[in-house]
């Protein structure tokens, strides 16, 4: 029976390493954010954490809205900064200079100004973004219209030399196993991918080949076959 593994305890401050501030990707990534400075972005994902206590506690006014409580002393212990940075900080978020992210309402004679903490997105379709780049060939880069024109040539042929027998087939055989598909290959002849339907007139052309290539090996050897009966 094997032993049951041994587990150890939370120690000290290590009961807390799971906990993480979490900052929008969008204020990063979107464009309407750029002129945001980070400490302001950190600013807001930590009033975003904030907004689990005022859940908790019941922190809601008369139309339903959250609001949270996070003075400015504990902005400046938080992020280690002074007081007119942190003051710079809120008026970034704030609404009317800022870029709206908060609202902060006074409540007068000494209580705690409300923070509302607004969504940092609109609902707003984004604009549609650019059509995707073709992709490169695969293959040697040095790949070139040389290279695809030698590629475009048929490699099958009828031998000419064969046996006098009509009946004998060995000899075709191999040559429809040579035969060359590389028409088919989408890489050789375009960068873009090939629709439905210009596969399957390469294909139907790769048929109209072999078929014909049957067709001359068939009459060349009854001709010969032919000639040898009344010689």
């Amino acid at each position: 029976m094997q032993e049951a593994p041994a587990f150890d305890y939370y120690y000290g401050d290590e009961s807390g390493q799971f906990s993480y501030f979490r900052i929008p990707r969008q204020l990063v990534t979107d464009e309407k954010f750029r002129r945001l400075s980070t400490d302001a972005k950190l600013l807001y994902g930590l009033f975003l954490d904030r907004m689990g206590l005022s859940a908790k506690n019941g922190w809601y006014d008369k139309l339903g809205r959250v609001f949270i409580f996070y003075t400015l002393d504990e902005i400046q212990a938080d992020l280690n900064c002074g007081h007119d940075k942190a003051t710079k900080l809120l008026v970034e978020l704030d609404t009317g200079r800022g870029i709206d992210l908060i609202q902060r309402v006074r409540q007068g004679q000494g209580k705690p100004t409300r923070i509302y903490v607004k969504r940092f997105t609109t609902g707003q379709i984004p604009p549609r973004s650019q059509e995707p780049r073709d992709l490169p060939p695969s293959g040697s880069p040095e790949c070139g219209k040389g290279a695809v024109q030698s590629a475009e040539k048929p490699q099958s042929r009828v031998r000419r030399s064969r046996s006098p027998e009509f009946g004998q087939t060995a000899g075709i055989y191999p040559d429809l196993n040579q035969t060359d598909l590389s028409p088919l290959e989408p890489s050789i002849h375009s960068s873009t991918p090939p629709t439905a339907g210009r596969w399957m007139e390469a294909i139907a052309g790769e048929r109209l080949r072999i078929k014909l290539n049957f067709l001359i090996f068939a009459v060349n050897s009854a001709m010969r076959t032919w000639t040898g009966w009344w010689s």
